[in-house]
């Protein structure tokens, strides 16, 4: 039995789009293009390791490769997010047409598993590791679902090792990711990592954790995590992982979801953080950030972003613009707030509202939804409108930001 995995492409920004002359603070925003473009994804290589060794298994990175029709498989799996649905349908369509079966899975097929059913003759829901095995025995067995999901959250303490060694002779190589909790106990509203993987964190091994960092081949690895320090159980097993990860004498961004987690840190936490190799912390923008008027929230920005450039990290800033609670001022607030902050780094896009979290559930009440064209969902078009502002205003807005900040 063979299985072919796949993972679609989707729209790339190009960023001389934007930025028309090349600016020496992009290097870490070429960098982060350079990680979702040039590597494989990470749900795919755990996919394959879930895979009995009686069976043939192979990944396409469809950015980097051209999907071959007329292979010979027994069946085919694709893993979409939302930017990425359009071309699993289209793939998954024209593999059905030749009478190979497919599954799809991953973040989009969950949440719109009805959607997901049509080009599908089957639809993983949730995470793969309580399923995968199941689906696999039923394909063979001629007794396939529609529909598989899981009742509970898979234990992340018997983690497969991603198989790397699928890559050896792709185009794409390598894949950097690694992670090692999933879950987040925040509840954003524009989010859909909640409601895939939970408000409860789940963590892996220590000890699995670095065994799969050894397997990496490459110098530089990238932490998939929400990194809520504010958690204590959850900073407790980050100084114990960084600790571990320092004879490793590897290089790993990683993000985080507000500022206040760095702030909440601390400057011994963040300088265990460089000793075990961090290069760059991602974090996107929260109400401290807009708030500008407010002098005190302004002085505890400065006093972290200066804190981490003394240590030797630095941040780069994401900013998605369209909220409920802007209108046009807040470009050159943002403007400001960048300039002033002391970041060099910064990408501006427009508000995803993916698909089943509470703010696109209250813009597909209210009529708002512009388009339902997944492959727009990217953060480069506006796809909303805006409770205080124009969708042209806000659309406008972020190129105006990425020519302002790099001229």
């Amino acid at each position: 039995m063979k299985i072919r995995l796949i993972f679609p492409r989707w729209e790339a920004l190009e960023l001389r789009d934007l930025v028309p002359s090349p600016h020496p603070d992009m290097a870490l925003i070429l960098a982060e293009f350079e990680r979702f473009s040039e590597t494989c994804g990470y749900a795919l290589l755990i996919l394959a390791a879930l895979t009995p060794s009686s069976i043939d298994v192979d990944i396409t990175d469809d950015f980097l490769e051209e999907i071959d029709y007329n292979e010979d498989v027994d069946l085919v799996g694709i893993t979409a997010m939302t930017p990425q649905a359009y071309r699993a349908y289209e793939i998954s369509d024209r593999f059905r047409e030749k009478g190979v079966p497919v599954i799809l899975g991953g973040i989009h097929p969950s949440l719109l598993p009805e959607e997901a059913i049509q080009h599908a003759d089957s639809v993983l829901i949730g995470e793969a590791e309580n399923l995968w095995e199941k689906v696999l025995d039923d394909f063979q067995n001629k007794r396939l679902k529609k529909i598989y999901k899981s009742e509970e959250k898979p234990d992340l303490t018997s983690f497969p090792l991603p198989r790397r060694e699928l890559l050896k002779n792709k185009p794409c190589k390598v894949n950097i990711d690694v992670q090692p909790t999933r879950g987040c106990i925040y509840g954003c509203t524009i989010c859909n990592v909640p409601t895939m993987y939970g408000k409860k964190v789940r963590y892996r091994k220590l000890e699995n954790v670095i065994e799969e960092m050894k397997t990496v081949n490459s110098d530089e690895i990238f932490l998939i995590e929400e990194l809520t320090w504010m958690n204590p159980q959850y900073k407790e097993y980050y100084e114990k992982l960084f600790k571990m990860m320092i004879p490793l004498k590897v290089k790993f961004t990683t993000q985080t979801t507000t500022y206040r987690n760095i702030y909440v840190a601390g400057r011994e936490f963040l300088e265990l953080m460089k000793k075990a190799g961090c290069i760059a912390i991602s974090f996107t923008q929260d109400e401290y950030i807009f708030d500008y008027y407010n002098k005190e929230k302004q002085s505890h920005l400065k006093k972290i972003t200066q804190q981490l450039k003394d240590i030797g990290i630095p941040l780069l800033q994401y900013f998605y613009l369209g909220t409920e609670i802007e209108n046009k001022d807040i470009f050159s607030r943002a403007l400001e707030y960048a300039k002033q902050s002391g970041i060099r780094s910064c990408l501006f896009f427009n508000l995803i509202p993916f698909p089943k979290t509470p703010f696109y559930d209250q813009l597909e009440k209210e009529g708002r939804l512009l388009t339902k064209d997944w492959s727009k969902y990217t953060g480069k078009y506006t796809v909303h409108s805006p409770k205080n502002m124009t969708s042209e205003e806000l659309q406008e807005g972020v190129r105006w930001l990425w020519k302002e900040f790099y001229k």
